[in-house]
């Protein structure tokens, strides 16, 4: 249809209104450009039009209002998932509650003046045929409130399946031993495996099929790889330890603030949760450092090492360092470990000991139920000289341990606390559910900054305590296209920006504001990545209603923080507009078509008699005041035109601060779409279903032709994984799984004959464009009405992202109407340098229907006469959009009041 003007993603999410989408540089690969839009979508069971953020033409967030509500939390989900999962690309038969560390409910922002969690996530593994889906997982968060609306959608790493299924699989691959050796040598070491599906992971969506998913210890390093179940080949590997880069010379490591030991002193500070020991009873110290070791008498040693409740430090270079001292009971014993400060080794464990626990206790206090920190014993290993060392740290996910270098040469001892923070930051993205990479690193480096509220991580790691080996405070901008440590950047200044500007707004509490929206993001993100959608999650967490379009308490310190580093959060929606009639289909070419519209109060309030409709004029767009007929309840009546006429229109509020709010957003440039006519009536509507005649003509094409047929590739070359209409089929260049790009050029798609001669009708398409390379490739759309001798340009399109794109024009606009009227698509991809591919469907000619019109019969009886005279001269005087306001000229006086008298008599 022509009204509301749209683009659809999702057969079931249909957009109402949206913004133009914006094609990005790469942020993980320079050479792999990244589409993020933001739009508002219907979903079934919502309280209104929600938010949708999509990456490369997949939806990665769901946001803005409730989408579903029930009894519990897991009611409210079962309802979202009923309606809206097959929408979403996913068979809610295949979601089963997830084995994450932390369990398929997870409580999130923990309130702690009201000892509450403000929402719950719920938590899904992707598993069909009983194999699970590789790193597929689907996010759901609820707020803990009467109905437990549902707020937020994650199915970032989620992965469409189709029809596919593994069959019978009783195992991994006998194979797999094979295949590691043969990557990584003869040491390498079988640590688990299992049998999956794998569909690709993050960004690239793949065919599924059967895989099995290896973990390799290789020593001390350790390698995940993803192996086709039947021929061995290695689809995907992970590089598992996750260490600190190094650059140039690093010095010492010391004890108190953020530098290394050149650059700060030690001082004493409490052990927490220690174990303590004497007299054969034992006990631990408090998170001060203080003990109570009962069931002694007369005289004690007491002894305390490197073992702790939570952690447990190994000395790589020989014996963990202890200290004991003796008294009698009762009394007091106090204990100093290094406290001569002479043995860098000793510094080392007792500096690394207490950031292990101090970090973990940073955590709990947002989060008392972060998944897996209930964990003892956590490995903290120091003072190594072998694997990555020296000069470096880093965390072993599959022993679960962090691990730090001694000095050597001119590199410190790592063991301090921005580098400890850092890589238990790991851990904690683990836990949480992600994977590492850019967002791993950008958390490590997140914790340190906001523990120590400084923006430099590693000061003194090249020697001089006048530099650090990364900045908070930086310019790192979305989409990043550097290595993950120097991306990661991009996620710790964007927080660390929001820090800036809490500091201004909330100077006592900003670093519990952002702390807890941080740490709990964590536990909603999927994947590697650094995108728009963190901004998405920090507004959820903040918000205090269930609409984060209405605004959030730190609404603009979010945005504002994020958007310094083109993060940009959602558009704030001022005030509402509503249409509880909705939008007309076609309206009178006399001017009598009213629309209600209510416009209502969100982050601000409508200024009383402020609305007005604009209309497309044929050189901008005409204001007309809309009518209010009760407080913020208006009636638009559309301004008389032409019949046949096709215009766009978009209204327009201002606030009490006089702020101007456009609707839909994104207006002029996004507007809604009708025309003047009696009806419409559909003339041809073409689903591609059936060969319905169109032909194609290839000029110097190597490959890549128009095909008629369901979707066949898997999305790894920029094609489409569904048609548009949902019919099931499309015309699509080179349509081969794995295959789908066009090469030379070009092939033309051409329709049959239409015979249009004396009607005025509107054209509709939905096509597909992607070009990888960004460059002069086109899908050029063409219009004649010769039978081919001569063509007309309606556009010509450059790469528009993984997104069917609907769009219509108006016949008479470029040729006239005849019985030879053709439409032909061409796609190019010249010079044969890029990955070009292309699709058309849903092709409607709808025409417009025009009755004889009776002019100046204003009281539609059929007869001009003296009623009419009567309405003209009651509406005598400047009357813009009136019935008797015959001439258009925005007055009702003497012209139309002449035009009535011409007409005078039976209409014919």
């Amino acid at each position: 249809m022509l009204i509301p003007k749209k683009k659809t993603i999702l057969p079931s999410l249909a957009a109402i209104a949206l913004v133009s989408p914006l094609t990005l540089a790469a942020a993980e690969d320079a050479e792999t450009p990244i589409v993020t839009r933001h739009r508002m979508v219907t979903v079934e069971g919502a309280d209104g039009p929600v938010g949708s953020f999509e990456r490369n033409g997949h939806v990665s967030r769901l946001y803005g209002r409730p989408m579903s509500h029930g009894a519990t939390p897991e009611a409210s989900v079962d309802a979202f998932l009923a309606g809206n999962a097959e929408a979403l690309g996913l068979a809610a038969q295949d979601l089963v509650p997830s084995t994450r560390p932390g369990g398929h409910l997870q409580p999130i922002f923990y309130e702690r003046d009201a000892d509450r969690y403000r929402f719950t996530g719920v938590y899904f593994d992707q598993v069909r045929g009983g194999l699970p889906v590789f790193r597929s997982q689907l996010v759901l968060l609820v707020r803990n409130e009467p109905g437990f609306p549902l707020v937020l959608a994650n199915p970032a790493t989620s992965r469409d399946l189709g029809d596919f299924q593994p069959g019978l699989v009783a195992g991994p691959a006998p194979g797999v031993g094979a295949v590691a050796t043969g990557r990584f040598g003869p040491d390498a070491e079988i640590l688990s495996a299992r049998a999956v599906i794998y569909a690709g992971v993050d960004d690239e969506h793949l065919a599924p099929r059967v895989a099995d998913e290896v973990m390799v210890g290789i020593d001390f390093d350790k390698w995940l790889i993803v192996t086709d179940h039947a021929t061995g080949a290695i689809l995907y590997e992970e590089h598992l330890i996750r260490f600190a880069d190094i650059d140039g010379t690093v010095e010492g490591s010391a004890t108190e603030g953020v530098g290394a030991e050149q650059c700060e002193d030690e001082v004493p500070m409490g052990l927490p949760y220690l174990q303590v020991s004497g007299d054969g009873e034992s006990t631990f110290t408090d998170e001060f450092g203080d003990y109570v070791l009962t069931g002694v008498t007369g005289g004690v040693t007491v002894t305390a090492g490197m073992n702790g409740f939570w952690f447990d430090v190994d000395n790589w270079a020989g014996a963990e360092t202890s200290e004991s001292d003796t008294g009698t009971a009762p009394g007091t014993i106090d204990l100093l470990l290094n406290a001569s400060n002479t043995d860098p080794l000793v510094r080392a464990q007792v500096n690394g000991y207490l950031y292990s626990n101090l970090i973990r206790d940073f955590v709990l206090v947002y989060n008392p139920d972060f998944p897996n920190l209930d964990a003892q014993n956590f490995p903290v290993i120091v003072n190594r000289t072998d694997g990555f060392c020296p000069g470096n740290a880093w965390y072993d996910p599959g022993e679960q341990s962090i691990n730090f270098c001694q000095a050597g040469g001119s590199a410190p001892n790592t063991a301090w606390s921005s580098v400890v923070y850092h890589e238990y930051g790991h851990h904690l993205v683990a836990m949480a559910g992600s994977g590492q990479g850019a967002y791993g690193e950008g958390s490590g480096d997140t914790m340190s900054t906001l523990i120590l509220d400084d923006a430099d991580l590693g000061v003194g790691f090249f020697g001089s305590c006048a530099s650090a080996l990364r900045d908070a405070d930086n310019g790192i901008q979305f989409p990043c296209s550097g290595g993950s440590h120097t991306c990661g950047q991009l996620l710790s200044g964007c927080v660390w920006e929001t820090r800036n500007e809490l500091v201004s707004t909330n100077p006592d509490t900003y670093i519990d504001i952002v702390s807890n929206l941080f740490i709990n993001s964590m536990l909603l993100h999927t994947g590697t990545s650094i995108d728009p959608s963190i901004t998405i999650d920090f507004l959820t967490l903040d918000d205090d209603n269930g609409d984060i379009l209405d605004g959030t308490p730190h609404y603009t310190e979010i945005a504002t923080g994020f958007g310094e580093h083109s993060m940009d959060a959602p558009e704030l929606a001022l005030i509402g507009f509503e249409f509880p009639d909705g939008l007309p289909s076609v309206v009178d070419p006399g001017g009598t078509t009213t629309l209600r519209v209510i416009v209502s109060a969100l982050a601000a309030d409508p200024e009383p008699g402020s609305a007005v409709l604009l209309v497309q004029d044929g050189v901008g767009f005409s204001s007309f005041p809309m009518t209010e007929v009760e407080p913020n309840v208006y009636d638009a009546t559309f301004p008389a035109m032409d019949c046949g006429t096709s215009f766009q229109y978009y209204f327009k509020a201002l606030t009490t601060d006089e702020a101007a709010v456009f609707w839909p957003i994104g207006a002029p440039t996004e507007t809604f779409v009708t025309a003047a006519a009696d009806a419409l009536n559909v003339v041809i509507d073409d689903d591609f279903e059936f060969d319905l005649g169109w032909t194609v003509e290839n000029i110097a094409l190597d490959d890549g032709p128009w095909e008629r047929g369901v979707p066949a590739g898997d999305g790894d070359r920029g094609d489409p994984l569904f048609d548009f209409d949902g019919s099931g089929a499309a015309y699509l260049t080179d349509n081969v799984a794995g295959n789908s790009d066009v090469d030379g050029g070009p092939t033309r798609l051409i329709s049959p004959v239409m015979e249009l001669a004396g009607t005025d009708p509107i054209i509709e398409y939905a096509r597909w464009f992607t070009n990888d390379d960004l460059d002069i490739d086109r899908l050029d759309v063409h219009v004649s009405n010769d039978g081919g001798a001569s063509w007309m340009l309606v556009e010509s399109v450059p790469h528009a992202g993984e997104v069917w794109v609907s769009r219509s024009f108006r016949l008479l606009d470029f040729v006239t109407a005849t019985d030879e009227v053709q439409l032909r698509f061409s796609a190019t991809d010249q010079p044969n340098d890029s990955v070009t591919e292309a699709g058309i469907d849903a092709v409607k000619v709808i025409e417009l229907v025009c009755s004889d019109v009776c002019v100046g019969d204003l009281d539609g009886t059929g007869d001009v006469g003296f009623s009419d005279l009567l309405a003209v001269i009651a509406a005598w005087g400047p009357c813009p959009g009136c019935p008797a306001d015959l001439d258009g000229s925005g007055d009702v006086g003497f012209s139309d009041l002449l035009t009535v008298i011409a007409a005078w008599g039976t209409c014919p």
